[in-house]
């Protein structure tokens, strides 16, 4: 909901399940936000598959604690759930390049 309140950004799906991002090459998502609250291996898994749908996907993992920001996903960018509208603007365009 923050997020389709900032230019420029618009959701174009909503899952629990990454299996949704399979076949529909019609849809260009530039990033994938994940929730941690699975943990460590799901987030993993979840990256994984959405990625060999999609290899120019970047992924943007919401957590819970500070503690939980020096987590690595290897390629993948963490941010607090509780962070400002502003803040997650920043990230994603970071992530995107623009």
């Amino acid at each position: 909901m923050v997020l389709e309140q900032v230019e420029g950004f618009h959701v174009v799906l909503e899952s629990g399940e990454y299996s949704c991002l399979k076949g529909d090459d019609e849809i260009t998502i530039q990033v994938l936000l994940i929730n941690y609250s699975p943990g460590n291996r799901k987030c993993a898994e979840q990256i994984s598959e959405a990625s060999m749908n999609r290899n120019f996907l970047k992924s943007l993992i919401l957590v819970m604690y500070k503690d939980e920001l020096n987590l690595d996903f290897d390629e993948a960018d963490v941010i607090l759930k509780s962070s400002s509208k502003k803040e997650f603007e920043k990230r994603i365009r970071e992530l995107v390049g623009s």
